[in-house]
């Protein structure tokens, strides 16, 4: 008969068991997880990938504002004795001369972020070496990485560091001022211990680390930052082959091996 099954005199409907539902259930529940997962795996590393790229852009930023002689403040500096003090406005002193900007970064309780210190010395000064090299508290800055991106290691000319620096060269004119620019400077920063908090270096001399650090090495300066929400790292590399290009190598691990 049509619409059932006649048994024995009786019109019967056919349904479906508990088992077969709690099955139905049971798979619709997983896929919907799996969708879930597969969604959130992608805005994770769209998450990632945005925030590589934000590092990179600042950190050419950083580089620019180097090669353009910017120091990102409006403050002035004069240069008494053997280091530096703020001026009370800009361009008040001619003691002071800006020499670049160093990139400070940490495992520690701020490896979600970095920081930028501005590197001054003595404006009679016609190079790095000879110039009693700062960081100057007052230009300094802290930047976060997003999304949970966090530091795992660095490296410069085959050395683990936390630091690394973009410096200028200047000429000096018939009366011994330093004028224009060389070529950039990349060095990686060794000799002391730059993992501390960033605010611990903020006006400290540096010029003993420069004179120890390699110039421009052959293969740059690496950093390894591990992501927040996935089972990726970046690892970037800076000035590598006398060149001050920032490139960046996505791995599908967090140590950038």
């Amino acid at each position: 008969m049509k619409g059932g099954i006649f048994t024995k005199g009786r019109l019967t409907n056919k349904g479906f068991s508990i088992v077969e539902v709690l099955v139905v259930v049971a798979v619709t529940g997983a896929l919907f997880i799996g969708v879930v997962l597969m969604v959130a795996g992608k805005q994770d590393k769209a998450r990632f990938e945005q925030s590589v790229n934000s590092v990179k852009a600042q950190i050419e930023t950083v580089i620019n504002e180097v090669q353009s002689g910017y120091p990102g403040s409006s403050q002035g500096c004069n240069y008494t004795g053997s280091s530096p003090t703020a001026s009370a406005s800009a361009g008040s002193s001619n003691t002071c001369i800006f020499l670049g900007k160093a990139l400070q970064f940490t495992t520690g309780s701020q490896k979600n972020s970095y920081g930028v210190h501005s590197i001054v010395g003595r404006r009679d000064s016609t190079n790095v070496g000879s110039a009693q090299a700062y960081t100057f508290a007052p230009w300094f800055e802290t930047k976060s990485l997003w999304h949970g991106l966090e530091m795992v290691s660095m490296n410069g000319g085959g050395t683990p560091v936390s630091m690394v620096s973009f410096t200028l060269d200047y000429e000096v004119d018939s009366d011994g001022a330093a004028y224009g620019s060389q070529a950039l400077r990349v060095q990686p920063v060794r000799g002391t211990a730059w993992t501390n908090s960033f605010a611990d270096w903020s006006g400290r001399s540096i010029a003993s680390e420069l004179a120890a650090s390699p110039v421009n090495p052959a293969a740059g300066v690496t950093i390894c930052l591990a992501s927040g929400g996935t089972n990726q790292s970046a690892l970037m590399t800076i000035g590598a082959g006398q060149s001050s290009r920032v490139t960046t190598e996505i791995k599908q691990n967090r140590t950038c091996a």
